[in-house]
């Protein structure tokens, strides 16, 4: 029981001496508790060595008029140009979509299931009863100096059937509507800080001359390229450009898929892809209230908790240190 206490109290300590480093520059509420917390412990544990003082203490303002600094997430951005390479201007993404965490694992778990599901699962072989033939017994049981064996069609004999081979089966299996929703995130996300993604005005060609979207790619080098517009029906000059070039894809953004995205380096966005994409990751998805949160993500609702906090640093104060 002793031992216990004594490892929760140590990692208690190393927690908060962690966090009070990284913000021993910084004047705010948080940073006073953190240290208040450390001389909380060390007085538990009946320390004898010198309590640490918070250098930045003082002039700390607990109420809650937020004179506090306030966390607000930066808005993403990226340029908008056109097929050709022209910047056409420069466009918010949504944080939810294109900031999320590189969840690897999530990638991994949606890249197993749609590999799954893809299999046809059409491999069967035959047994001992499904091979044509052996139907009589080849040689009497006993007086002729032979193992006996009832069937020449047993699966230790030449042409005989197979056993525990495989059958008919689907390999399918279903993986949740979130976590399928939040792989399209993070894939969208890890090329977004990989620089990877491009974002142009409009995916339509003149024409559907081959020649014509192989020197898009030279110049843009792109020699990896996933193109995704945003309507259910792809160009038809792009479609037909694009099929008769070597790792050159192009999908609506109904049917974008993790998959595709890691099997090819660059991802081109269209701006109406953005907008749908945009709209369909992030419905049901909660956006915290960050103007409700300071630097270290401490919630003050009201001048009344923040008199709490008061309260308990001045009762922390009190205690004696033996």
């Amino acid at each position: 029981m002793a031992f216990s206490h004594l490892v929760s109290s140590i990692r208690h300590i190393s927690r908060n001496i962690c966090q009070s480093l990284y913000l021993k520059t910084t004047k705010s509420l948080p940073n006073d508790i953190y240290y208040r917390n450390i001389n909380k412990v060390l007085t538990r544990l009946g320390s004898t060595e010198v309590v640490l003082q918070n250098p930045s203490s003082v002039n700390v303002n607990l109420n809650n008029n937020k004179d506090y600094k306030i966390y607000k997430p930066i808005t993403p951005q990226a340029w908008i140009t056109s097929l050709d390479g022209e910047p056409k201007g420069i466009a918010e993404l949504d944080r939810r979509v294109f900031t999320a965490n590189p969840r690897l694992d999530i990638l991994h778990r949606y890249v197993v299931w749609q590999l799954a599901k893809k299999r046809a699962g059409t491999a069967k072989t035959k047994n001992r009863g499904e091979v044509r033939g052996g139907g009589r017994k080849p040689w009497p049981q006993k007086h002729m100096g032979r193992a006996r064996q009832g069937s020449i069609r047993a699966p230790h004999f030449r042409g005989g059937g197979v056993t525990h081979g495989p059958r008919p089966r689907s390999y399918d299996f279903t993986l949740p509507r979130k976590v399928r929703s939040m792989a399209l995130r993070v894939a969208l996300s890890v090329k977004f800080a990989q620089g990877d993604l491009h974002i142009v005005d409009s995916l339509c060609l003149e024409d559907h001359k081959t020649q014509r979207l192989k020197d898009i790619l030279d110049k843009r080098r792109w020699y990896s390229v996933l193109f995704v517009d945003g309507n259910t029906i792809m160009d038809q000059n792009l479609q037909l450009a694009s099929r008769n070039i070597s790792k050159c894809d192009a999908l609506p953004s109904m049917a974008l898929n993790v998959h595709m995205m890691l099997k090819r380096h660059t991802l081109v966005l269209s701006l109406n892809a953005v907008k749908l994409l945009q709209e369909r990751l992030v419905k049901n998805l909660a956006e915290p209230c960050w103007d409700k949160y300071d630097f270290n993500m401490t919630l003050l609702e009201s001048a009344e908790e923040a008199s709490y906090y008061t309260r308990e640093l001045e009762d922390l104060d009190e205690l004696p240190v033996s």
